[in-house]
């Protein structure tokens, strides 16, 4: 009975890796398909401009902190859901591969893992 039903936790680990691997790939399809910016002219007015080389301390901050808001009005979340895909992707190959590795499929696998012997040298 316990054979099958460790069977089966292995066979969910892969049907979830496997979901969060296509959830990865439509993600990173629709970020690619989403432009980066709502307003590329403003957004390429901003990228020319340098809030760091305001030399007056008084007015650098402010300046700065504009710039940061401005930025951020023009930004879409294209590289937010980008990056959410690629590390769904990545989790679900590390997933995959702590199950080839571990074989929790077979009796004992899991209880016979140890720890090294000595520590390795740095």
């Amino acid at each position: 009975m316990r054979l099958y039903l460790r069977h089966f936790v292995v066979i969910g680990l892969v049907v979830v890796a496997a979901a969060m691997v296509f959830e990865g790939a439509r993600r990173v399809r629709i970020a690619e398909a989403t432009p980066a910016y709502s307003d590329p002219e403003r957004a390429a007015q901003l990228r020319l401009m340098h809030p760091d080389e305001v030399y007056d301390d008084t007015k650098r901050a402010a300046i700065t902190r504009q710039w940061h808001a401005d930025r951020e009005a023009v930004t879409t979340d294209k590289w937010r859901i980008y990056d959410q895909g690629r590390a769904l992707i990545v989790l679900s190959i590390c997933l995959l591969a702590a199950i080839v590795i571990f074989r929790p499929w077979k009796e004992g696998a899991i209880g016979a893992l140890t720890t090294p012997s000595r520590r390795a040298l740095l």
